[in-house]
């Protein structure tokens, strides 16, 4: 109805773009009619496309690392990179409040580049101090179907001199999934080199024995959900089976396995009794900037930095939490 919304061509033709971009938002084969209310979400759009790329510039991204515990020993066996945005407005941001932000608007070959050259930087440095550190980096599946990825990773590890194992990649099941000729050329070549390839959020999307055989893959991390759903009483709403069958499966294929999301000691004794002696979660550590995990190795003049008595259970046992975590 042309009429009822404009008389100018080329304004109908810019609600019909606004229209367009919202039905393709909303899902695929979706048909949207243009409101006035679009006009305002193109604005905000526009504006906070403007601050992201003045961010960059500003260089308001950080990068965080979470802790991953070996329960055994009470000691960080890897951390996890995890994108932050220092917003001049709205404090720290998690990845997940902006990065569709930078996939809509062109920025994320730009912001990936910066993440994985800062990731390889620290992790370099905490090879020279700790005698090494494994830094898992997430990984889109935009980012593992651009050309010539793998040997932009190469590229990163041998321009820091970075132990190839000190870098592990994380991709969910669904990136695995979606181009399997494209990840498994890109996957071998990066596992030749020595790069650690680890499944997040596993068990949350197309889970099949068949590519975890085809990928070479090192890791699997339960997802929080399951973790969390250990608590629930009843046996039609624990998620007790899905996590042993989850570890039962690692065993099976000689893969290591993490339980991702554990924050209260209920789900640590839980994961453990399970067979799952790696953890993270908000329990035992929560996300930190570099200089403040360097701190906890250097003060105390070892090669891996030891956790509260949480964490150290050699019989797999959990034990009483601590009064004070030293990552909180």
């Amino acid at each position: 109805m042309p009429h009822t919304d404009s008389e100018d061509a080329a304004t109908l033709l810019l609600r019909a773009e606004r229209a367009m971009d919202r039905a393709r938002s909303t899902g695929i084969n979706q048909v949207m009619c243009f409101a006035p209310a679009m006009t305002i979400l193109a604005m905000d759009q526009l504006e906070q496309e403007h601050c992201l790329r003045r961010a960059i510039h500003n260089q308001e991204l950080l990068i965080y690392y979470q802790p991953q515990i070996d329960t055994t020993t009470g000691t960080i066996m890897g951390v996890e990179a995890l994108l932050r945005w220092q917003h001049p407005e709205r404090d720290l941001l998690s990845a997940g409040q902006f990065l569709h932000l930078a996939e809509e608007s062109g920025l994320m070959p730009q912001i990936s580049q910066w993440v994985l050259h800062e990731v390889c930087q620290q992790a370099a440095q905490w090879q020279e101090v700790v005698g090494g550190l494994r830094v898992a980096l997430n990984v889109s599946a935009t980012q593992i179907a651009q050309p010539g990825f793998a040997d932009m990773i190469l590229h990163a590890i041998q321009q820091y001199k970075l132990n190839p194992a000190l870098l592990e990649l994380e991709l969910t099941e669904g990136v695995m999934m979606s181009d399997t000729e494209t990840i498994t050329q890109q996957l071998n070549l990066l596992r030749s080199n020595g790069v650690r390839i680890a499944i997040d959020d596993f068990g949350t999307g197309y889970s099949s024995l068949s590519y975890l055989h085809r990928f070479p893959v090192d890791m699997l991390k339960i997802d929080k959900s399951f973790v969390q759903g250990l608590e629930r009483r009843g046996e039609e709403l624990s998620t007790k089976p899905l996590v042993q069958a989850i570890i039962s499966l690692s065993d099976s294929f000689g893969l290591e396995v993490i339980a991702e999301g554990v924050e209260t000691s209920e789900q640590l004794h839980m994961v453990q009794r399970l067979g799952c002696k790696k953890v993270q979660g908000f329990l035992l550590a929560r996300p930190m900037p570099a200089y403040q995990l360097t701190r906890v190795f250097v003060q105390q003049d070892i090669l891996t930095a030891h956790l509260p008595t949480i964490a150290r259970t050699p019989t797999g046992e959990s034990q009483t939490p601590a009064s004070s975590n030293t990552y909180n």
